[in-house]
């Protein structure tokens, strides 16, 4: 039965593939002003041969700045201070995303792969490459019509390295002067790969986490210090946090994303969250209770050569604990990293090759920093707060 439905998953995923790559294809033959090498599903191998590679630019220090919830569940995005989410219009839908603007400059965040819209009445004045990790970023700048100046990124790598392509995100931005350029790419590279570690104005390196052995640190952050908890549905306390590790190192390391399966012990890393409440130790499920033993295949982005000095966020690294009671909870994050350790079957069988860069690695042992929440009961008519 679980085959049947996995097999049946697959197939559906297949499917939206090859209707995106048509509809792109189709675009593409009609010969838009717009939509014509946007469409990175049909356009690709192009786009990788004939973009140019993008000029460097500084490093950006990220002192100060916040991890924020991205599009997903799980996805998050690093800001600089001032940056602020705007309100949703009210015919606002999916495809609209999500705003965040510090007054001046104003960065969207949305699903798709293709933004014909954004460039009406612009004209594209320069567009190239970076690499971040295993990840192309292609960024675009326009200019003129209503909004002036304008940046697009779009990470592609995601869609060519093996998840659903419903995952792809594009990254614009309007009222970024030429000298915010590195300002822009930090926001995508925290969101795709390794971004810098803040610098001190003394040119010190400073690092949120603390380093073990290695020289790489997990650290936990929370979204907000407080929360709500819905009577009927509970809450999910790895919702409310975001996890990066850290290399406060000299040297580069080698790090495995967690992915589908971590939280269970199905694939490397493993990963756990050790919860208190109210000063009590909860307890923590096994491993091993997952029923579906099937899980998503390796993927090229999760594993990260992280740069000295360099940071990585975990997107949907911090495993799921539900909670249905109010109080103070104090949680932190532990992550393990076996190179040679065991991988469950996978609906796409993992890549042979990938797998022989995961065993390279050296094994890691993190433990986080102590994140403390604030949890209250929503109450509901009839129904007393526990």
């Amino acid at each position: 039965m679980e085959q049947t439905i996995r097999a049946r998953r697959v197939f559906l995923q297949v499917a939206i593939a090859c209707a995106i790559v048509r509809a792109a294809t189709q675009c593409h033959a009609e010969g838009g002003t717009a939509a014509t090498w946007y469409d990175l599903g049909a356009q690709f191998p192009t786009i990788l041969a004939q973009t140019p590679k993008c000029a460097e630019v500084p490093v950006e220090s990220t002192i100060g700045w916040r991890p924020v919830a991205g599009l997903n569940p799980g996805d998050r995005i690093l800001l600089p201070p001032g940056m602020v989410e705007v309100a949703p219009t009210p015919n606002a839908t999916v495809a609209d995303g999500r705003r965040w603007s510090d007054g001046t400059r104003t960065l969207k965040v949305a699903h798709d792969y293709s933004e014909p819209a954004e460039f009406d009445g612009e004209s594209v004045t320069s567009r190239c490459l970076e690499y971040v990790g295993a990840s192309p970023v292609l960024h675009v700048v326009a200019e003129g019509g209503t909004t002036g100046r304008h940046l697009t990124a779009w990470p592609m790598g995601r869609f060519v390295f093996g998840s659903p392509p419903l995952e792809m995100r594009v990254y614009v931005a309007h009222g970024f002067s030429s000298v915010d350029d590195a300002t822009f790419r930090t926001i995508v590279r925290s969101a795709v790969g390794p971004y810098p570690v803040g610098q001190s104005e003394e040119g010190t390196i400073t690092s949120l986490a603390v380093p073990g052995a290695t020289g790489l640190g997990l650290h936990l952050d929370a979204l907000s210090s407080t929360s709500t908890l819905d009577a009927e549905q509970g809450l999910n306390l790895g919702g409310l946090l975001t996890a990066r590790i850290e290399n406060a190192s000299p040297s580069p390391g080698c790090l495995i994303r967690p992915g589908d399966g971590s939280s269970e012990g199905l694939r490397q890393p493993s990963t756990r969250l050790e919860v208190r409440r109210n000063g009590r130790r909860m307890r923590e499920d096994p491993p091993g209770l997952r029923t579906d033993a099937w899980i998503n295949a390796l993927a090229e982005y999760e594993i990260v050569n992280l740069p000295a000095h360099y940071g990585c966020l975990l997107p949907g690294g911090v495993p799921v604990h539900m909670v249905e009671r109010p109080g103070r909870y104090e949680i932190r994050m532990h992550y393990r990293l076996q190179p040679d350790g065991a991988w469950a079957e996978a609906s796409m069988p993992h890549d042979p090759a990938l797998l022989a860069r995961v065993r390279t690695c050296v094994p890691l042992e993190l433990t986080s920093n102590w994140v403390t929440l604030t949890i209250h009961r929503v109450v509901k008519p009839g129904r007393d707060a526990r």
